[in-house]
């Protein structure tokens, strides 16, 4: 029970450091505007330079790539450390409720639902199953 509560924890963690990770390299790639681009003291036009329809698709790819990575190797940690698949499934479904709020709260293209929906429990079932040692 502590090996599984401690994977879990690692694997938030791991699944943290990897959204940011795949996030930044969209940013790297995808530079969002900046202050000297946007008045960021005006709410209108903060929303309107900030709106997801204006974001390029390659930046909001990064996003979900960072959520299926995060999902996946999150979930391998939660797995392996906890030495039972239940730890990946709960770092997954944290993934997948903390992707449904974000795709909720702002609107978000078709693309971004079908692959997310698609992807996080195909990733999380993937890392229960590789991250679970054998015998």
């Amino acid at each position: 029970m502590i090996r599984t509560i401690l994977g879990i924890l690692l694997g938030i963690v791991v699944t943290l450091v990897l959204i940011t990770v795949c996030e930044a390299a969209g940013h790297c790639l995808w530079p969002p505007p900046g202050p000297g681009d946007v008045d960021f003291h005006n709410l209108d036009e903060a929303r309107r330079a900030l709106h997801v329809g204006r974001i390029p698709a390659g930046a909001m790819a990064a996003v979900v790539v960072g959520w299926v990575v995060g999902a996946f190797g999150g979930g391998w940690v939660a797995a392996r450390v906890g030495r039972r698949g239940a730890g990946a499934y709960v770092v997954g479904g944290l993934v997948i409720l903390a992707s449904l709020a974000m795709l909720l709260h702002l609107p978000h293209p078709v693309w971004m639902w079908v692959t997310a929906l698609a992807g996080l429990p195909l990733a999380t079932c993937l890392a229960a199953r590789l991250g679970t040692p054998k015998g």
